[in-house]
């Protein structure tokens, strides 16, 4: 799903990928909490 970039200046570029997944990762937790809210919610 994710390619890591090409590492030039070595660590530099993978703690940035790092970060990235670590926001996207985050992200996605946040979708999915906020989707379970919303069905437990809408329940009657």
């Amino acid at each position: 799903m994710f390619t890591t970039p090409p590492l030039t200046n070595g660590r530099g570029h993978r703690q940035e990928y790092i970060k990235t997944a670590k926001i996207i990762e985050e992200k996605i937790l946040e979708l999915k909490c906020s989707v379970n809210m919303k069905s437990y919610v809408s329940l009657p």
